[in-house]
């Protein structure tokens, strides 16, 4: 598929559907294709959350301001990136981001942001001290670290934790309309799936 028809498929999709699309800065993805995504959700008028992966801070800051341009409704970071050694060989930082860096991101950004990656307590709380929008409480998949807990078993801790202070998404595995139930009755606010919808799409 080409940028274009991927973006359509998937956003296109989910505004049918009556929810929200998601479009994200790729693992090693130059800005020049960052942009073309960007371009195509602002010509086709799809209202999506924009993925932003760790970068450094003004490289980060400028993906903010091109996914506000385009029409985004919200944005999110992935904050864990120590995990995944891809990130490392496609010359992107893998170091974690301190606190202050988090409020420096937050203040700078122009749509609500939510921090991605969340899987504890004390982690959630860092975020929200931050000025966060909102968490999503996610394992990636899976593919951080191969005996990594699943995201339902840590959700009602960071739950408790967090509750009424800020916006709570989750993933994992969400495949059905009960697993998104599931995820509500465990505290959730609202879930995302993704890898169900990227094999649609192709």
């Amino acid at each position: 598929l080409t940028e274009e028809e991927f973006v359509t498929a998937i956003c296109g999709g989910c505004t049918k559907a009556g929810t929200l699309g998601a479009v994200a800065d790729g693992i090693g993805d130059p800005l020049p294709v960052f942009e073309k995504r960007l371009q195509t959700l602002k010509s086709l008028g799809f209202k999506a959350i924009v993925g932003l992966k760790p970068r450094r801070q003004q490289d980060i800051i400028e993906r903010m301001k091109i996914a506000a341009e385009a029409g985004a409704v919200a944005l999110t970071i992935d904050l864990d990136s120590a995990g995944r050694a891809a990130r490392a060989t496609a010359g992107q930082t893998v170091e974690p981001k301190t606190p202050e860096q988090l409020k420096e991101l937050v203040k700078a950004s122009p749509l609500p942001l939510l921090f991605k990656g969340i899987m504890t307590p004390d982690e959630a709380d860092i975020c929200v001290k931050a000025g966060a929008a909102g968490i999503v409480v996610s394992n990636h998949g899976g593919r951080t670290l191969a005996d990594n807990v699943g995201t339902a078993e840590v959700l009602p801790r960071i739950v408790d934790k967090v509750r009424g202070r800020a916006f709570i998404m989750v993933d994992g595995t969400v495949a059905r309309g009960t697993d998104v139930l599931k995820y509500i009755a465990l505290g959730a606010n609202c879930t995302l799936a993704g890898r169900h919808f990227v094999r649609a799409a192709h």
